[in-house]
């Protein structure tokens, strides 16, 4: 990336439409009140090298959910699902709708409520894909309520800046249980706005990869963050 792109007319616009936009909502509206377009060379955060291990005692649920259609939540449940496979060397559990494409690994094992109601769980993780956000079951919605970890997949578009705002304002208090993970965002200059603006929040950006060779810059931040989401839960 160059350095015009920091200053081009376009990015500018889109800063601005989007702080004026947020600005309405309380709870980051002086988040958005702070923001300047100073000082954003090299502000960029890099994520530091550490060599944790997940830990986890008894069963974890996780929940995933996304803004809108086509945000990516199925993609991010087979990343997720994978790196945790890998490091934790035991059987991942992932719940979903049937017609959804999951990584085809031994230890991701795969249930839908329309063939597998039955059928026990077998691993000590066990991830959720419940597409998009309102149009769950009232099963669906207890197992949200229940979740040790929910993750929220956003985008990076301004329309998604804005539905992200009005679910935290919507949410109030508990939009900090919640972690937000960022699916596909076009460039870095929206990743340093989106970190200005969801400093409070626990968040993770998450690229385009494949599930066969998850990057390992990916796996530490999904490890992390993961983590760091159990202890808080």
């Amino acid at each position: 990336m160059n350095e015009d792109e920091f200053d081009s007319e376009e990015n500018d616009d889109f800063a601005k439409d989007m702080k004026d936009k947020l600005s309405k909502y309380p709870i980051i509206g002086g988040l958005v009140n702070t923001y300047s377009n100073s000082g954003l060379k090299g502000c960029i955060d890099k994520i530091n090298p550490f060599s944790e291990k997940l830990h986890f005692f008894g069963r974890v649920s996780i929940f995933v959910t996304g803004l809108r259609h086509g945000c990516g939540c199925t993609y991010i449940t087979g990343s997720l699902a994978t790196t945790m496979a890998n490091e934790l060397k035991e059987i991942i559990c992932v719940c979903h709708r049937q017609g959804t494409n999951l990584p085809s690994m031994s230890r991701i094992k795969e249930y839908t409520g329309d063939t597998d109601f039955d059928r026990a769980y077998q691993g000590k993780v066990v991830i959720y894909d419940r597409g998009i956000l309102g149009e769950f079951t009232q099963e669906e919605m207890i197992e949200m309520r229940r979740a040790d970890i929910r993750l929220l997949v956003c985008n990076g578009e301004e329309s998604d800046i804005q539905r992200l705002a009005r679910f935290i304002h919507k949410a109030g208090d508990s939009a900090k249980d919640w972690m937000y993970v960022f699916n596909l965002v076009p460039n870095q200059w929206r990743m340093v706005k989106i970190r200005e603006l969801m400093h409070d929040y626990n968040i993770i950006f998450i690229p385009l990869h494949d599930y066969t060779h998850i990057p390992v810059k990916v796996k530490k931040e999904w490890i992390k963050k993961i983590n760091s989401a159990k202890k808080t839960s």
